[in-house]
């Protein structure tokens, strides 16, 4: 069986971090380089001390772009979701560089509007180029939870599109990076081409993640229900309102709706992440919030 061994991740934190950190640990049977616009971090300093090739670049540099990229089998995408756009001029470096299997920095959710469009115009740049690409879904980041979806639990609130009732997928950003570095170096090559991977850590729906904080803070957090039409008519006249694309179809769409991952197991059944960290995940949001290092409130006035 072929397998992919030689890999490039462009940006490295998050997720590119986590999956730096999976495949570093396979010693000397991969290579790993990451291209990114600061090597000095200590984060990345210590990834290099433990084998990786660091190449600071500029992304719109696509010269310099193909340079870093050459010699790499696969190239991972993992820019930040404000920063989708620096992909476009990716693309055609990495396929002048000989890269066999593009991962865009999809993750997340299904949807292709809105903020997400430059999702779909990737993936139409990456056809356009004849360059073959995998896909992964995690549904939401359970880290990003507060931020998308204007919950406020120091607070001591949370506010819930609809009833509040429908479950969508959950995965932490470390489960994320886990799943995607074990996937790309242990899948046949030939299954990894024109694949889309859908998966979760978790399902959970507003209520249940009430109750799971009730729970780990042990105080009440109040729910403000957002009646969902009058949500979708704020935002298609432009106005704020909060997202709620992960939500559309009930539970499930298809199989697993646009806020639906799919389950690990269904997709390679060795791997054994550890449980979504939502509770994890409420105590470093707290946390970092009362230093100030976070913003509160939803992130777009449109589709996630």
């Amino acid at each position: 069986m072929s397998v992919y061994t030689k890999f490039a991740i462009i940006g490295a934190g998050g997720v590119g971090g986590t999956v730096a950190d999976e495949l570093l640990k396979k010693g000397e049977a991969v290579s790993v380089t990451i291209l990114t616009r600061d090597e000095s971090k200590p984060e990345l300093q210590a990834f290099k001390a433990r084998g990786a090739t660091l190449v600071q670049v500029s992304y719109d540099d696509q010269d310099a772009v193909k340079k870093a990229l050459t010699g790499s089998e696969v190239a991972v995408s993992t820019v930040s979701p404000f920063h989708m756009d620096v992909q476009k001029a990716v693309v055609p470096a990495a396929k002048a560089a000989g890269i066999q299997l593009f991962v865009p920095a999809e993750y997340g959710v299904r949807v292709t509007e809105g903020p997400n469009v430059a999702k779909k115009e990737v993936q139409d740049l990456l056809s356009q180029h004849d360059l073959p690409f995998v896909v992964f879904y995690t549904g939401l980041f359970a880290e990003f939870l507060p931020h998308f979806l204007d919950y406020h639990y120091d607070e001591g609130y949370m506010t819930v599109v609809g009833k509040g009732e429908t479950a969508f997928s959950i995965t932490s950003r470390t489960d994320a990076g886990r799943f995607v570095a074990h996937v790309l170096s242990t899948a046949p090559k030939s299954a990894l081409e024109g694949a889309k991977l859908a998966f979760e850590a978790e399902r959970l729906s507003p209520l249940q993640i009430r109750d799971l904080v009730e729970t780990k803070l042990n105080k009440k957090i109040e729910l403000c229900y957002v009646d969902l039409e009058e949500n979708k008519k704020k935002l298609q006249h432009g106005l704020r309102g909060l997202p709620h694309d992960h939500l559309r179809g009930g539970p499930r769409r298809g199989r697993h709706g646009a806020g639906g991952g799919g389950h690990d197991r269904q997709v390679l059944p060795g791997l054994e992440p550890g449980q979504v960290r939502v509770l994890h995940c409420v105590s470093e949001w707290i946390k970092q919030k009362r230093s100030h290092q976070v913003r509160t409130g939803p992130m777009y006035s449109t589709s996630l």
